[in-house]
């Protein structure tokens, strides 16, 4: 393995179960030091991706490798660390020896990363008696520790709270700072935003967009349009500038427009003031691109 090998790399990658296609001629790959986020509905192939990538499960058609190899885990424990949503671990086996054993078939040191998530003093607790917020932080110490050239998780800030969630975050910034590679699968759009270079969006097994965040905002074709208004625009001045109101907090409405410069010139006639125009988030980009997907000839408003 070296840096100048790709960490991941699918390449028309096809996988059926039956009749259902889950994955669908789907390439992208994520170079060692890149943070990539993988999102998407429910149903849309994220976890299919990540099972392929692993070697859980056997595409049809295409190739998939880690860092140049095909996906063997037994040999590629120490350099890739992986965090699955329903990984199950034995009921009633204690977090320590949990930890123990898993470190040892990884090959690393979980003890730094149980004491970061604050596991210590649960050693001899049995994994069925935790919470769910507890079994995510077990999962994590030991899909993060030692030193991964590779981090593939899937839905890693399920069920934690805020100060899990701090600790997730400074973990993952630092292994992106000692240039290792993160595939992210989430649901979570804020922290996509702020841990990922790239984001991948998947659909009915396709993937529809790999750009940066800012990429997709401006792919929507939409933008924000904040005003505090004396009086709500009418209908059919919201159609004729493609616009929708998302909010309206007291005075202050705020708007989604395909034309926002036209709608902006209409609200100061009708008074505005405090006029802001804006990028749309991500989560409303990719809803936008996801309602284009499934029909490309309708106009749909997020």
């Amino acid at each position: 393995m070296t840096s100048r090998t790709a960490a991941v790399e699918l390449h028309n990658v096809v996988r059926r179960y039956g009749s259902f296609t889950a994955l669908d001629g789907v390439t992208f790959s994520i170079e060692s030091e890149e943070s990539v986020a993988l999102v998407g509905p429910n149903g849309a192939g994220k976890t299919t991706t990540i099972e392929c990538l692993l070697g859980l499960a056997t595409p049809q058609a295409g190739s998939v490798r880690l860092f140049g190899e095909p996906p063997r885990l037994t040999r590629q424990a120490h350099a890739v660390g992986v965090l699955l949503a329903d990984a199950g671990f034995p009921p009633s086996a204690p977090v320590g020896a949990l930890l123990d054993a898993l470190g040892r078939m990884r090959g690393v040191d979980t003890a730094p990363m149980a004491r970061r998530f604050g596991l210590t003093q649960l050693a001899r607790t049995r994994f069925e008696t935790l919470s769910l917020g507890q079994r995510q932080r077990v999962r994590l110490a030991i899909a993060l520790a030692g030193t991964p050239e590779l981090i593939i998780a899937d839905e890693p800030s399920t069920a934690l709270d805020l100060e899990a969630r701090a600790t997730l975050a400074t973990v993952l910034e630092d292994h992106r700072s000692r240039g290792g590679a993160l595939l992210l699968a989430t649901h979570d759009l804020a922290e996509a935003s702020t841990l990922a270079d790239r984001v991948i969006v998947l659909s009915h097994g396709r993937l529809i967009a790999d750009a940066t965040p800012r990429e997709i905002r401006g792919r929507s074709g939409f933008a924000r349009v904040s005003a505090t208004l004396r009086e709500q625009p009418d209908a059919d001045t919201l159609d004729r500038y493609g616009a929708a109101v998302l909010e309206i907090e007291r005075d202050r409405t705020t708007f989604t427009a395909t034309d926002a410069d036209g709608l902006a010139h209409e609200l100061l006639h009708l008074g505005a003031t405090a006029l802001e125009i804006a990028p749309v988030g991500l989560d409303e980009a990719i809803r936008r691109l996801l309602n284009l997907q499934r029909d490309p000839t309708t106009e749909e408003h997020p």
